[in-house]
């Protein structure tokens, strides 16, 4: 005969309907704190660590970019009382967007600006060039005539009084903005005439990363063709 302790089979049974403990109100608070403060440390850490990205990435050498602006009159019939500026904006890298606004000293009457067209010489070097003819309208109005072939590509620009505005996206490596810009020194927008001034930036690809860039721009002034 097996000998079996009831008492011993008893106490196994009552212990297998024993309830699971509850946690105290105190303790689930604790838990939750836990949880809300794992997720904000995770997100800050996200957040810092791409800002420590970007801003070890805008300190990298970025694409070679410049503007240059020269102003020109001329004092035959055509041209008298008007002032012409050329406008060449060049990049030896590929970026994704430029932005250029400049102010003239007089209100722009007309302007024409887009893509150079492009020759490959026996070198291997490549030859941009775009042509402009500046003259005035049958009423007298300084203006920059529609040369025979246009190359716009992604360029766009627009004026208002003093201002002309130039964009442009998607640009490729080693691509040139050409443009030629018409006023009339008798007319501005503003009293007293403003003086020149730009307000330029660029956009580029580093790493995944999209950096914005100030563009300083080089004016040499006005010349005088003959």
């Amino acid at each position: 005969m097996l000998g079996l302790d009831v008492s011993q089979l008893i106490e196994k049974q009552n212990w297998l309907k024993m309830p699971k403990t509850k946690k105290k109100p105190e303790e689930e608070k604790c838990s939750i704190k836990t949880k809300i403060k794992g997720i904000l440390t995770f997100i800050l850490g996200t957040l810092f660590g791409l800002f420590v990205i970007k801003g070890f990435v805008s300190i990298l050498p970025g694409p070679n970019t410049e503007l240059k602006i020269s102003g020109y009159i001329s004092n035959t019939p055509q041209t008298t009382g008007c002032i012409y500026y050329g406008i060449i904006f060049i990049t030896d890298d590929p970026i994704e967007y430029v932005y250029i606004k400049i102010q003239l000293p007089n209100q722009v009457t007309s302007y024409q600006v887009g893509l150079p067209f492009e020759s490959v010489l026996q070198n291997s070097r490549r030859f941009r060039y775009q042509s402009f003819a500046c003259g005035k309208d049958e009423k007298g109005e300084c203006v920059i005539k529609v040369p025979a072939v246009r190359n716009l590509g992604s360029v766009q620009a627009y004026s208002a009084g003093n201002m002309i505005t130039i964009q442009a996206s998607k640009l490729p490596r080693k691509a040139n903005i050409m443009g030629m810009i018409a006023t009339n020194e008798s007319k501005s927008s503003t009293i007293p005439n403003p003086e020149l001034y730009t307000e330029c930036n660029y956009e580029y690809i580093k790493f995944g990363q999209t950096v914005k860039k100030s563009l300083k721009a080089v004016y040499s002034g006005i010349r005088e063709l003959k």
